[in-house]
């Protein structure tokens, strides 16, 4: 079963992760995501046997996410290695409806989709949850839950927290 870990302000705090209605609920403090799978060709994803969101190069991660600082900017990339997916602007009122295709040069296997944003206490919120991409295979599960999730949050934290922290520094003294 796939798996979910958080950061706020660069203290690790605990993320819970429900099933519902073929989507990933993941909860950390003030964030609430609800993330699907959108078929290249259309329609919702359904989660694969282990309860993870199951993606081929082409689908579309989607997602609402709701109790970001309103306006504030998100980045989403997929680790093993580095992918942006996408940067979005948080609504006015803290949320945040974006959809980000998953290229096709992406390899199969575990990844872990990372979204770095702002909490509404103005704190940088790193958030990280597991994805498969390619066809199923068998066994690993515990793999992604216990090396990569752990692995793509401290890959986040040391290469885009520093430049996130130093460009906000930047524009507040400016």
């Amino acid at each position: 079963m796939g798996g979910a870990a958080a950061l706020i302000g660069g203290v690790e705090v605990s993320a819970t992760v429900t099933r519902e209605n073929n989507e990933l609920v993941v909860k950390v403090g003030p964030i609430v995501a609800r993330i699907w799978v959108v078929a290249r060709s259309g329609g919702k994803v359904p989660l694969d046997a282990d309860g993870r969101l199951r993606l081929m190069p082409g689908d579309s991660q989607s997602g609402v996410i709701e109790g970001f600082d309103a306006g504030s900017p998100v980045e989403v990339r997929l680790y093993s290695d580095p992918v942006l997916l996408g940067r979005s602007q948080v609504g006015g009122s803290g949320l945040l409806s974006a959809s980000y295709e998953i290229p096709a040069d992406v390899t199969d296997g575990d990844h872990t989709v990372v979204l770095v944003g702002e909490s509404p206490e103005s704190e940088e919120l790193v958030v990280a949850w597991s994805v498969a991409i390619g066809e199923p295979e068998d066994g690993a599960s515990w793999f992604t839950i216990f090396v990569l999730v752990p692995l793509g949050l401290a890959a986040a934290s040391a290469l885009i927290l520093p430049a996130v922290l130093r460009r906000r520094r930047q524009e507040q003294a400016a």
